[in-house]
């Protein structure tokens, strides 16, 4: 039985040569998105709330720069996994 559609595309990345390495960068991805997605929650929260548009606006910078932040932090994680670099606290 032949698996056509997201199903069949996300089970070729795990069988795929270093299917260690595609996994932990499914899992960074995932966990990013639900962090972004936690960010964006706040800041709707905040433009629903009855409090003054400056304060507003800086909530908005101040989360946006966190989203900017934890995408950089995904690609600097992904290219850690790419050279196999899989636990960083080693180094330390």
């Amino acid at each position: 039985k032949k698996m056509n559609g997201i199903g069949s595309t996300i089970l070729r990345l795990f069988r795929l040569e270093g299917g260690e390495m595609t996994k932990k960068i499914i899992e960074s991805v995932i966990i990013t998105i639900i962090i972004i997605c936690i960010m964006f929650l706040y800041f709707s929260i905040y433009m629903i709330v009855p409090i003054p548009d400056i304060i507003k606006i800086i909530i908005g910078i101040i989360i946006f720069a966190l989203i900017g932040v934890a995408i950089y932090v995904l690609v600097e994680r992904i290219k850690e996994i790419r050279r196999r670099e899989y636990d960083d606290l080693s180094k330390y």
